[in-house]
């Protein structure tokens, strides 16, 4: 959504300097017709004809139409233009500099015209430039949320109910019977309770958490070792029902609490990094 309202001022701001660049181009050519106009009509200028332009000595005897040859006192001999109008290729000649045939009118117009094409374009480059600003800011705010989801709705519970469960079978399980069988007897009463009571739920949570919030894995994690601990948490599940040699397939996986710590502390190292970034 902020992409596409920074490229509608965008082309708004390109069209309105189209807009006021013809408006100033219709009034600098309305102008340049109105100084011919009033010129049309004044009254001819008076203009001599450089070129029948002689000399003239008085001493000479020898007198020609449109020249009078003499070596001492030469005068210039200057024929008026009869047709009173100013020769343009003369003018052309004489003229200095382009800016020099520029009237105070083209200044008013040029300049604010010049200023606004320059104004408009750093005016672009600098919304171009706050643009990418923006979007790479918004990308960054993306990513953290993605990481920060990615701790509490992934590895944070998997974590939890992955080590509870760990740590009831270490406690509690049945490699902690005692050999007496009366204390035998209430240590696997009580363990029964926990599987029913701890276990069990918490493995139907474990299933729905890698089932329904696997996109968010971390690449530096493996999946597969999530899918096989599925397997075995179902296959559990059906050996409480019925006890059977099948479930000897799926063994609990032992390295899986120890890689969900190892990523986990790895996205929590990412989460920071990424606070530093998003406050600089």
């Amino acid at each position: 959504m902020l992409k596409t309202a920074v490229c509608f001022l965008g082309r708004l701001r390109i069209i309105s300097s189209f807009i006021w660049l013809g408006w100033l181009l219709l009034l600098n050519f309305s102008a340049a017709a109105s100084d011919m106009q009033v010129l049309s009509l004044q009254q001819p200028a008076l203009k001599f004809d450089r070129a029948i332009i002689g000399y003239h000595d008085p001493s000479s005897t020898v007198v020609d139409d449109d020249f009078t040859y003499g070596l001492e006192e030469i005068t210039p001999i200057l024929r008026p233009n009869p047709t009173g109008y100013i020769d343009q290729k003369e003018t052309d000649i004489h003229s200095d500099s382009w800016w020099s045939s520029l009237s105070p009118v083209d200044f008013l117009i040029w300049v604010p015209l010049i200023a606004l094409i320059v104004t408009n374009f750093v005016s672009i480059y600098n919304l171009r430039e706050a643009s990418k600003a923006a979007i790479k800011k918004e990308l960054a705010v993306d990513s953290y949320k993605h990481i920060k989801n990615q701790l509490s709705e992934f590895y944070d519970p998997l974590n939890a109910l992955v080590s509870t469960n760990y740590d009831m079978f270490q406690s509690l399980g049945p490699k902690t019977f005692p050999e007496d069988f009366y204390k035998g007897g209430e240590a696997a009463e009580l363990w029964d309770d926990i599987v029913n009571e701890v276990i069990l739920p918490n493995n139907e949570s474990i299933v729905e958490i890698i089932k329904t919030k696997s996109y968010l894995i971390d690449p530096s994690d493996d999946l597969d070792n999530y899918f096989y601990y599925v397997k075995h948490a179902q296959s559990y599940m059906l050996f409480r029902k019925q006890a059977n040699s099948l479930h000897g397939k799926f063994p609990y996986p032992n390295e899986l609490l120890g890689n969900i710590v190892k990523v986990r502390s790895l996205v929590i190292s990412k989460l920071k990094n990424k606070e530093k970034e998003l406050s600089a």
